[in-house]
Formats: C-alpha cells, sequence, structure tokens
C-alpha cells in the first residue's frame, strides 16, 4: 500500500486534515495576505515536509517516493495559496475560506495517493503520471489567488488613484505580478519591494474595510492611512530622484 505518512490513502488523507488543522490554527492570525509572500513561506514549508515524507516511504520504489513527495507538496502548495486568499477577507468569509484551506488540500492528497495506489500495480509511467499531476496541482494551485489579488489591487487601489493618492499607471503595474517585479520605475530592489508590499496590503485592507463595520472598520481605516503615508513618502522620493535625474541632463543649446 502507498504509505504517504501512514497506513493507506484514507488514512493519509485523515492525517493531511489533522496536520493541515493544526498549522492553520497557528499560522492563520499571521499567513500573509500577500500571495509572492505566502509562496515563500510555502518553499520553506516544503522542505521539512520533503524530508518527512521520503523517511517514511523509504523503502518504496523510487517513482512511488517522488509522486508521494509530489503529493503532499501539492497539498501544502494548495494550503498555502487558499490561506493567503483567506487573510485577505474578513469575517465569516475568512473563517470559511480557512475552512476551505484545510479541506481541500486534504482531498487533493487523499485523491492523489488513492490514485498512486491503483497505480503501483501498473507500469512506472502511471506513477510518473501521478507525480506529473501533482506537481502541475501544485503550480495551479496558486492561480486563483493570485487572480484574486490582481483584482484586489485593481479594484481596492482606484480610491488612490481618485484621491491622487497614486499613479493610475502604478495601479495597472501592481495588478500582474510578473510587471511589478521589473517595473524600473519603482526605483531600487529595497525600495520596489516596500512600495509593492505597501500598495498590497493597502489593498487588502481596503478590501477588508468594505467587509466589517464598527470598531473593525475603524482600524482597518487606521491602516489604510499608515498605508498610504508609506506609499507617499515613497513616491515623494521617487519625484526626488527624478527631478534630480532630469536637472543633471543638459539643455539643449542648438
Amino acid at each position: 500500500m502507498v504509505s504517504g505518512l501512514d497506513g493507506t490513502p484514507v488514512v493519509s488523507g485523515a492525517v493531511a486534515l489533522v496536520l493541515l488543522g493544526i498549522l492553520a490554527a497557528v499560522v492563520w492570525r499571521t499567513w500573509p495576505p500577500i500571495v509572492s509572500e505566502a509562496a515563500r513561506r510555502a518553499a520553506l514549508l516544503a522542505l521539512p515536509l520533503s524530508v518527512v515524507v521520503l523517511a517514511l516511504c523509504w523503502n518504496e520504489p523510487a517513482p512511488v517516493k517522488l509522486a508521494t513527495m509530489a503529493a503532499w507538496i501539492a497539498g501544502l502548495s494548495l494550503f498555502s495559496a487558499e490561506g493567503s486568499r483567506a487573510n485577505a477577507e474578513a469575517g465569516w468569509r475568512r473563517a470559511t475560506s480557512w475552512a476551505g484551506a484545510v479541506l481541500l488540500p486534504s482531498l487533493l492528497v487523499l485523491g492523489l495517493l488513492l490514485w498512486l495506489k491503483a497505480a503501483r500495480a501498473q507500469h512506472h509511467r502511471t506513477v510518473a503520471a501521478v507525480a506529473a499531476v501533482a506537481a502541475v496541482a501544485a503550480v495551479l494551485a496558486w492561480v486563483p489567488a493570485v487572480v484574486a489579488e490582481g483584482l484586489r489591487v485593481k479594484q481596492g487601489l482606484q480610491e488612490e488613484v481618485r484621491l491622487g493618492l497614486m499613479p493610475a499607471e502604478d495601479v495597472r503595474v501592481l495588478t500582474f505580478p510578473w510587471k511589478r517585479l521589473r517595473e524600473p520605475r519603482f526605483g531600487r530592489k529595497d525600495e520596489r519591494r516596500e512600495y509593492v508590499r505597501s500598495a498590497l496590503l493597502l489593498a487588502v485592507a481596503h478590501r477588508q474595510q468594505t467587509r466589517r463595520a464598527g470598531e473593525a472598520a475603524r482600524l482597518r481605516q487606521l491602516e489604510i492611512l499608515a498605508f498610504r503615508t508609506r506609499i507617499r513618502r515613497t513616491l515623494e522620493a521617487r519625484a526626488g530622484r527624478f527631478a534630480l535625474g532630469t536637472a543633471d541632463i543638459p539643455e539643449d543649446s542648438g
């Protein structure tokens, strides 16, 4: 039988449910709502998880070990992505999203390990297919989180553009991860990281404020003001550098 972390695929699915439930109870307050930060944390967790899974199925054939490890990493990936989406929400939506972040990865691990168990009696290519599907699932798990973040930025930062606090072009760039990573207007690497992070968290605060009331909404407003201050300072520094660079360009005497 395929062990995963214990006896049968069903047992492994139950183990995944318990372990992810414990992990969610530990990290649900601090798990980053920013997708890139959540992905980095997931990568850090994937290493010890891989070592544990590899140790527990050490006597299995290499393809089975690879597929088992891939199944568990796919579950961790889905948990991490859904946790990121959950912490961008507020109230009951946040709680419901965290429940999904525990249940869906557990079902994914269970399904992959059941398929792996059925595939063991067949050719190794079938076992390799399980590993390939698990690897693809680990990547695709982030697509909904990335799309949700882009929509959140696009919608949440419109008020900043309307108030003249952020350039509309910046919001268009921030909507796409592959653009904001290389945008030269955002300055040096450290400046770009701070600016992007503040803008993404500002979008999260806007989203959460619309779904809260009373004291919770006022606390979100304080967060919004704090992120606006950080962004304003970054934009002022950027404008200062641009003005200095323009002043250094000699005028055409022609």
